[in-house]
């Protein structure tokens, strides 16, 4: 099957999400995108009406993608509910979205950068983690039902705590420069959500 030619859209926003995640939104002119992508300034205004405009494409795009894999990993029943929770952490930190982002993950960067000027940034980076969250909940529901997970975990808890540690995961394995982070905390969020009660403190 012949491969189909990368209109000067898709172009534009490649080398677009590149540079923004790369060098910083702030910090790419559109005569930078122009320059690196070869495609004329008057070709990137037909499809575009702003340099925010393709930032919430950008941001539309990986939130398509990353809705449309993990849809696919969170079917996949016959694979243990942990299991997809780490390969959906998995998706995130290790797909071709992850472009040597300058603060961690593709959501954190552009979100650290934008979301004061570009509210619309904001909205669609939280209601794509509100999202993620909820799958993570049916997925620890999935867990708790089928005798995999503890009976009294709290889910709601449990599913924003996956995440907090994710992402500030992301930023310090940048931090630390250490490929073996990421590994260690998935290793450690098994362990504590696996068929271990949750801790119970008295004051």
């Amino acid at each position: 099957m012949k491969k189909r030619k990368s209109s000067n859209r898709d172009i534009v926003l490649r080398v677009a999400a590149e540079l923004f995640l790369k060098a910083g939104y702030h910090s790419t002119s559109m005569d930078d995108i122009v320059a690196i992508s070869k495609v004329s300034k008057t070709n990137i205004y037909y499809h575009f009406a702003s340099k925010e405009a393709i930032l919430l494409e950008i941001v539309d795009d990986a939130v398509a993608y990353y809705d449309a894999r993990s849809a696919l990993i969170r079917s996949q029943q016959h694979v243990e509910v942990i299991t997809r929770i780490e390969f959906l952490l998995r998706l995130i930190a290790y797909d071709p979205y992850q472009q040597d982002c300058r603060v961690g993950g593709t959501f954190l960067t552009l979100f650290a950068q934008t979301s004061r000027e570009v509210p619309a940034v904001r909205e669609r980076i939280d209601q794509f983690f509100r999202r993620h969250q909820q799958y993570l909940e049916q997925l620890l529901e999935e867990g708790i039902t089928n005798g995999q997970l503890h009976v009294s975990l709290p889910v709601p808890q449990t599913a924003a705590l996956v995440l907090s540690i994710f992402e500030g995961s992301l930023f310090l394995s940048e931090v630390y420069q250490d490929g073996d982070h990421l590994q260690h905390v998935f290793q450690s969020l098994e362990w504590l959500i696996r068929l271990h009660p949750p801790l119970r403190t008295t004051l």
